[in-house]
């Protein structure tokens, strides 16, 4: 019997349901775009909200309106508990709970666990229901001082029309420069932003002073504070009646940082997707390293780096450097594999990385060559499959 594989065969899903979903739980999250009012020909917009308590113990959780192009040092407030399991339904929010019959704004919902909080921003007009989904992105997930995001598929001409979406997360104002950059990465347009506390912005990508274009990129760089950013795009022919439109969020909302210290969660694929976790310390080493792969030979079980230190995965102390992962041959290392009889064989990794975002995002490869193994194990000998790696930084490691 074998009992590793199946620790990690555990442990690869749960790296999967990490960072990787796409509503992150957090304690202290925003839905940065939210109204009660009429738009364009007529369209009625409400917001519903949603709160999910997944864990064990009752949830006490405080909804905040934010309104917009104001400061919120004080905003309004409901606290609800929400039992274990259950989830919260607030229909038509802003009037249901704050008694507003049209305003403008955001919310910030705070909870002394960690909840998933998920919004539908709605026409109703003529009794029909058209809209999107506004997911709330966590605090620790804004862009921060230092650090610049982007937002993809911005259109604005005669045929479409988008509004661009800046929250300032820290309670203390932000600041940032807001340009547009056409395909080509030239700026096509900017404007500096100063945000109060907690106040939201939400207004049409043309106040940056752009000329009319087909297709653009939104690049927010936060110069102090932290910023959560979006965008959301009408196609004004077909939508403006219906009021249906796409959300554009900004890649890897965790917006990097000023140190590779952290949590890092991702992907392996090889012929099928595996999670994989790196632990950087303060001193740019990598203290741990968790994954699965696969071997092409259908004779051959998984096999996973680690033995029985913390994570399950390799655990180097002193920590390995960094550095030797971003090598062009990357860094190598064996793993011995046993079962109740004792050592079954050994596969010797390696892990080659590049740093495409400095603190936020690593890509390269993982691959492994099995030795020492015989009997049923002979067919784990040789090259095992070669993992092709994307990790991201976990924003509350």
């Amino acid at each position: 019997m074998r009992i590793r594989p199946i620790i990690f065969a555990i442990l690869a899903l749960t790296l999967l349901t990490q960072p990787l979903a796409a509503i992150q739980p957090g304690t202290d999250v925003f839905v940065p775009a939210s109204a009660r009012a009429t738009g364009q020909q007529q369209s009625q917009w409400i917001m519903d909200m949603y709160i999910f308590n997944p864990g064990s113990s009752t949830a006490s959780v405080t909804v905040y309106w934010l309104l917009r192009n104001n400061p919120n040092t004080s905003p309004a407030s409901r606290t609800f508990s929400i039992a274990p399991g259950d989830t919260l339904v607030l229909d038509d929010v802003i009037l249901s709970q704050f008694g507003l019959q049209t305003s403008h704004g955001a919310f910030r919902v705070t909870s002394d666990r960690a909840v998933v909080v998920n919004a539908t921003s709605l026409n109703v007009a003529n009794n029909t229901e058209y809209g999107q989904g506004v997911e709330a992105i966590a605090a620790s997930n804004a862009t921060p001082a230092g650090s610049t995001t982007h937002v993809v598929g911005l259109k604005n001409n005669d045929d479409f029309r988008t509004n661009i979406t800046l929250v300032d997360a820290t309670g203390q104002g932000s600041t940032a420069t807001v340009e547009a950059i056409d395909t080509t990465g030239t700026v096509i347009g900017s404007q500096f932003y100063t945000l109060r506390a907690y106040e939201p912005i939400h207004e049409s990508v043309a106040v940056l002073g752009t000329p009319s274009f087909a297709d653009a990129t939104l690049r927010v760089t936060v110069l102090t504070g932290a910023i959560i950013t979006g965008a959301s795009r009408v196609h004004g022919n077909i939508n403006s009646g219906s009021g249906d439109p796409i959300t554009l969020n900004p890649w890897w909302q965790c917006g990097g940082s000023s140190t590779t210290a952290g949590q890092y969660f991702g992907v392996l694929f090889t012929d099928r997707m595996r999670g994989i976790k790196m632990t950087v310390t303060s001193g740019d080493a990598v203290r741990n390293l968790a994954f699965e792969s696969d071997h092409p030979n259908e004779g051959c079980t998984y096999f996973f780096p680690g033995g029985p230190d913390e994570d399950f995965g390799e655990f180097w102390d002193p920590p390995q450097p960094l550095a030797d992962f971003l090598a062009p041959s990357g860094y190598s290392f064996p793993t011995t594999y046993q079962d109740e009889g004792g050592v079954i064989g050994t596969v010797t990794w390696t892990v080659q990385l590049q740093e495409d975002v400095s603190g936020a995002y690593y890509t390269g490869t993982v691959t492994g060559v099995g030795s020492g193994f015989s009997g049923d194990d002979a067919d784990c000998n040789g090259s095992l499959s070669v993992g092709q790696v994307t990790m991201g930084k976990n924003p509350t490691p």
